[in-house]
C-alpha cells in the first residue's frame, strides 16, 4: 500500500485515494504511525485538510515530522493562525520540534506581516541551537523576515551564517528587492560575484528585478554584462524570461525586452510583461497588437492581463479597443473586480468617454480610495471642476478617507483665481485630515496657489516644506515669473536653487526666462542664454523658443531673429513667436513676409497665428491685408475655429482705420455679443477720431460691465477735454470721485545693473531722486528750445495749467527715462516697461529725448513696443 499511497499523492487523485484508504482500513492497517503518516501526506498532496486532520487525529502517536507535514500544508493555503496552532499544541503535547517543524512555522508566517511578533518568538526558540545554523532554517528565516518587511532582522540572519550557500544569498537578495530597498539587492549581488558564489536563475530573478526599479543605468549595465553571459542557459525559464522583459523595458529598451520575449513560447505572465512595458512607453499599437495575438493563441488570459492592456488604450481612437476589451472582461465577469473597474474608469476617462467613465463608476458594487481617485481625476481631465471637487465631498459622505493621491487630483482643479478660495479649502483640508505630508502633496499645494497668482500663500507653503524636490523649486520660480513685477524674486530664487544643490532643467529655465523678458532684462537674458549652451539644452524647442521669447520681449528683434534662424527645424510656437515680435514691434510688412514663409514651407498655421497676424494690421493700418487674412481663416483653414480674439482684432483693424461705421456693422454680424473688449476697442478708436458721440456710448456700456475700473472714465473726460467740452470732463471726474473709483496707477520699470527699478508717477521714493529730477528739468530746457510742447490736454486733473505741465514732467516713464540716463553710459540703449498704454505726451517727448541725447528708447507699453531713435518712432505715430 506505500506505493500504491506515493503514486495516488503524486496523481493528486483524491477520489482515488479515499478508495486505496478503505482497502487499508479493511485490512486494519491504517493506525500504525508509518501508515499514518503516508495517509496524511495523501490527503495532504490531494488538497483535502480535513481528511488529512481526521487521520492525523486517529494516529496513537504523532512524530514531529507527522506533524510538520500538516503545518505546512495549512501555511501553503494561507492558513497561518491554524499552522500556529498546530504548531503550538505540538509543543504542548510534549512533541520537541525539528528543524522540519521550524521550516513549516516560519513559513505560514511569512504569507501575513502582521505574524512578524510570532516569527521573533519563534526564531528566538531556535536561537543558540544548532538548527539555527540549518540551511533550510536560515533561509526559512531570511524568506520570512523578508517577507514581514524586516530587512534588517533579515539581514542578521544573513550576516550570522558562516558558509553561505547560493541559496542563501537569492534569499537576502530577493528580501532586498521586495521590500524596495534596491541598491543594497545590487550590492548583495556584487558581494555574492566577489565571493566566488555562482548566480542562479533566482539570482538574476531577483538581481533584475531589482534594477528594473532601480533605474540607475549605469548599474543596468553592469547588470547586463552579468546577465548576457548567463543568459543562454535560462532561455526557456519563463519566470527568467519576464525579468527580463522588466530589466530591459525599464531601461528604454523595448527592442532588447521583445528579444527576450520572443524566445519563450507565449505565456499569460511573460505576455502581460511585455504588454506593461509596451504601455509604460506609450507603444498603445504593438501592446494591443499583441493582446490581440494573446487572444488569437488561446491564451487564458486574467484580470491583471486585461487590466494592463487597458492602459494602451488612449484618446479617441483607443476607444473602440477599450470597449472590445470591456466586452471581452464583462463576458468573463473580470469587470466584477474593484480593481477592474478603476482601470476601466481610468481608460474611458482617457479615451474621451467621460459618461461610460461614470456609467462603470455607478455600477460598481464596492469603491475603494482608487475608484474615488479616478472617477476625480477623470472629471478633472475633462474640464468638469466643480463636478470633480463634488465627487471629492461625496467621497466622505460615502465613508471614504481622502488618501494623498485624492488632493493631488483635486488641487489642479482649483488652479485658477477666481477658484482660489476653494483650493484654500481643500489645504485646510488636508491639514485637518492628518495626511503625512510629503514633498510630492506639497508641490500640488503650492503649484495650485501659485497658478491661483496668490504668491503669498504658495512663498508661505515653499517656506514651510521640510524637503524640497526640483519640482518645488521649479514651482515657485514659474509662481514669481507669472507675475511681472515679481520677476527679480523668481531670478533671485533660480540662483538660490543653484546654491542649494539643484542644477536648472528645461522648466526652470523657461521659468528664469520668462522673468527676464517681464523686466525686458537684455543682459540678464543674455548670461541665461549663454548657460543653456553650456547646459546643452539650446536644442530643446521649449527652451528655444522661451529664448526666442525673452529677446523678443526684451526688445531685441535683431537677436529674437537669429535665434529663430539658429532653430533646425522650428515648429509653429517658433514660427507664431517670431510673428508676434514683429507685430508687437510694430513691422506689420516683415509679420506678412514671415506669415508666407510659413505657409511656403509648409507650416500649417493655428488660431494663435491668425491673432498676431490681424494684429499686426490693425497696428500698421493694413486694413485690405487684415480683412483677406479673417476671410481666409474662415474659409481655407476649416481645421481653425475662429476664436473671440479674430473678432476682436478685427474690431480693432477697422476702428482703428477710422471706419466705425463699419466697425459696428461688424460687431452686428459676428456671432459674439460685444463684451468688455470690443467696447473699450470702439472707445479708443473713437477718442482717437474724435466721435464723441459713440465714445460716450462705448464708455456707458464698459461702465455698465465693469463698474469697478477707471479706464472708461479717464478715456472719455480725456476727449471731453480734447473737444473743448470742458464741463462734461469735469462732470465724468466728479462722478468718478462720487463713486470712489480710482484711476489705475501707472509705472514703469527699468532694469539698470541687474537690478530692477521701478517708479510711479510723482514718485519721490528713488534715492536718487535729486539727480533724476534735475536731469528732467535740463531735459525740459533742451525740448522746449527743440519746439516742444506739453500737452495738457491728456490730464485729468482739474488744475492749472503750470500744474498739469508739472505733473506730466513727472509720468513714470520720464522718471524712469531720466534715471536710465544718469544711470548708464552715453549711447546706451534704454529699456522702459510700462504697465498702461503710453500717453501721447510722453510719446512725443520721449521722441525728442532720443534726439536730444542720441539714445535708442525703447518703451514696452501693455500694447506694444515702440523703438525711439534720432527723433522718431517705430509706431509712426500710428498706436
Amino acid at each position: 500500500y506505500a506505493d500504491l499511497l506515493d503514486v495516488v499523492a503524486d496523481s493528486r487523485s483524491l477520489d482515488l485515494g479515499k478508495e486505496v484508504h478503505a482497502r487499508i482500513c479493511k485490512s486494519a492497517m491504517d493506525r500504525g504511525p508509518f501508515m499514518g503518516d503516508l495517509l496524511v501526506r495523501m490527503y495532504v498532496d490531494c488538497g483535502s485538510l480535513i481528511d488529512a486532520k481526521a487521520c492525523f487525529d486517529r494516529m496513537p502517536v504523532q512524530d514531529a515530522l507527522t506533524w510538520a507535514r500538516l503545518i505546512r500544508a495549512h501555511g501553503q493555503i494561507g492558513d497561518s493562525e491554524q499552522a500556529l496552532h498546530l504548531f503550538r499544541s505540538m509543543q504542548l503535547e510534549g512533541v520537541a520540534p525539528v528543524n522540519r517543524n521550524f521550516v513549516a512555522v516560519l513559513g505560514a508566517c511569512s504569507a501575513d506581516p502582521e505574524l512578524l511578533e510570532e516569527g521573533r518568538r519563534i526564531h528566538g526558540v531556535l536561537r543558540g541551537t544548532a538548527m539555527e545554523s540549518d540551511h533550510y532554517v536560515s533561509t526559512t528565516l531570511l524568506h520570512m523576515y523578508g517577507k514581514c518587511s524586516s530587512v534588517e532582522d533579515a539581514r542578521k540572519v544573513f550576516d550570522g551564517i558562516r558558509h553561505k550557500r547560493v541559496v542563501e544569498w537569492n534569499a537576502m537578495i530577493t528580501a532586498y528587492a521586495q521590500q524596495d530597498h534596491h541598491e543594497q539587492a545590487i550590492q548583495v549581488f556584487y558581494a555574492m560575484l566577489l565571493e566566488g558564489v555562482k548566480a542562479e536563475r533566482i539570482t538574476f530573478i531577483g538581481v533584475l528585478d531589482a534594477c528594473s526599479k532601480l533605474k540607475d543605468l549605469e548599474v543596468a549595465k553592469l547588470v547586463k554584462l552579468c546577465v548576457e553571459e548567463r543568459e543562454h542557459d535560462h532561455l526557456h525559464d519563463s519566470s527568467f524570461a519576464t525579468a527580463l522583459v522588466n530589466f530591459y523595458g525599464s531601461c528604454g529598451d523595448l527592442e532588447q525586452a521583445f528579444r527576450a520575449f520572443s524566445r519563450h513560447r507565449l505565456e499569460l505572465i511573460l505576455a502581460t510583461a511585455m504588454i506593461t512595458q509596451y504601455t509604460q512607453r506609450e507603444r498603445w499599437d504593438e501592446a494591443l497588437e499583441l493582446f490581440k495575438v494573446m487572444l488569437l493563441e488561446g491564451v487564458k488570459l486574467d484580470r491583471i492581463a486585461c487590466m494592463a492592456v487597458l492602459n494602451a488604450c488612449s484618446g479617441p481612437r483607443g476607444l473602440e479597443e477599450g470597449r472590445m476589451i470591456h466586452g471581452f472582461m464583462r463576458e468573463i465577469r473580470f469587470d466584477r473586480h474593484v480593481n477592474a473597474g478603476n482601470a476601466l474608469i481610468n481608460m474611458y476617462g482617457k479615451c474621451g468617454s467621460l459618461e461610460e467613465a461614470v456609467e462603470v463608476f455607478r455600477s460598481m458594487q464596492h469603491r475603494d480610495v482608487i475608484s474615488w481617485n479616478t472617477i476625480i481625476a477623470a472629471h478633472g481631465q475633462h474640464s468638469q471642476h466643480p463636478e470633480a471637487l463634488h465627487l471629492l465631498h461625496l467621497m466622505q459622505l460615502d465613508g471614504v478617507k481622502a488618501d494623498k493621491i485624492s488632493f493631488v487630483n483635486a488641487l489642479p482643479l482649483c488652479a485658477a483665481s477666481e477658484a482660489l478660495a476653494k483650493g484654500r479649502m481643500i489645504h485646510s483640508w488636508i491639514v485637518e485630515s492628518g495626511i503625512k505630508a510629503d514633498v510630492m502633496l506639497d508641490n500640488a499645494i503650492l503649484d495650485m496657489y501659485g497658478s491661483c497668482k496668490s504668491t503669498d500663500d504658495a512663498s508661505r507653503v515653499f517656506r514651510a516644506m521640510k524637503a524640497r524636490d526640483q519640482v518645488s523649486w521649479n514651482a515657485m520660480i514659474t509662481a514669481y515669473a507669472a507675475q511681472p513685477r515679481l520677476s527679480s524674486e523668481a531670478l533671485l530664487l533660480f540662483q538660490q536653487m543653484q546654491l542649494h544643490g539643484f542644477m536648472p532643467d528645461v522648466i526652470s529655465f523657461v521659468a528664469a526666462l520668462s522673468a527676464c523678458a517681464a523686466q525686458a532684462s537684455l543682459a540678464e537674458g543674455k548670461l541665461l542664454h549663454d548657460r543653456i549652451r553650456e547646459t546643452g539644452l539650446e536644442s530643446n524647442m521649449t527652451v528655444a523658443n522661451a529664448v526666442l521669447n525673452m529677446y523678443a520681449k526684451s526688445g531685441s528683434l535683431v537677436l529674437a531673429r537669429k535665434m529663430f534662424g539658429k532653430m533646425p527645424l522650428p515648429d509653429v510656437i517658433s514660427w507664431n513667436g517670431m510673428i508676434s515680435a514683429f507685430a508687437q514691434h510694430g513691422h506689420a510688412d516683415q509679420v506678412l513676409r514671415f506669415f508666407r514663409r510659413m505657409n511656403h514651407e509648409g507650416k500649417l498655421p493655428n488660431d494663435v497665428t491668425f491673432v498676431s497676424v490681424v494684429s499686426a494690421c490693425s497696428h500698421g493700418g493694413l486694413v485690405k491685408d487684415g480683412v483677406q487674412l479673417f476671410v481666409s481663416l474662415l474659409h481655407d483653414f476649416p481645421t481653425i475655429s475662429p476664436r473671440a480674439e479674430h473678432y476682436y482684432c478685427m474690431v480693432d483693424l477697422i476702428a482703428r482705420a477710422g471706419k466705425l461705421d463699419a466697425a459696428e456693422k461688424f460687431i452686428a454680424a459676428a456671432p459674439l455679443k460685444p463684451d468688455r473688449v470690443i467696447h473699450s476697442t470702439m472707445l479708443g478708436a473713437s477718442k482717437v477720431h474724435k466721435d464723441v458721440e459713440r465714445a460716450r456710448k462705448s464708455a456707458e456700456h464698459l461702465m455698465e460691465l465693469t463698474p469697478d475700473r477707471s479706464a472708461a472714465y479717464v478715456v472719455l473726460s480725456n476727449l471731453y477735454d480734447e473737444v473743448g467740452k470742458k464741463d462734461e470732463g469735469a462732470k465724468i471726474r466728479r462722478l468718478m470721485y462720487e463713486k470712489n473709483i480710482r484711476k489705475e496707477p501707472a509705472f514703469s520699470s527699468i532694469a539698470v545693473k541687474r537690478r530692477v527699478h521701478e517708479f510711479f508717477t510723482g514718485d519721490t521714493t528713488n534715492a536718487r531722486t535729486p539727480e533724476i529730477l534735475e536731469e528732467l528739468e535740463r531735459l525740459s530746457l533742451e525740448m522746449a528750445k527743440a519746439g516742444y510742447t506739453p500737452d495738457t490736454t491728456l490730464m485729468l486733473h482739474d488744475v492749472g495749467d503750470e500744474q498739469k505741465k508739472r505733473l506730466l514732467s513727472y509720468h513714470s516713464e520720464k522718471l524712469a527715462i531720466a534715471f536710465g540716463l544718469i544711470s548708464t553710459a552715453p549711447g546706451t540703449s534704454l529699456r522702459i516697461i510700462k504697465n498702461l498704454r503710453v500717453c501721447g505726451d510722453c510719446h512725443t517727448a520721449t521722441k525728442f529725448i532720443s534726439k536730444i541725447t542720441g539714445r535708442e528708447i525703447v518703451v514696452r507699453d501693455s500694447h506694444r513696443f515702440h523703438h525711439f531713435d534720432n527723433g522718431t518712432c517705430s509706431c509712426g505715430d500710428y498706436w
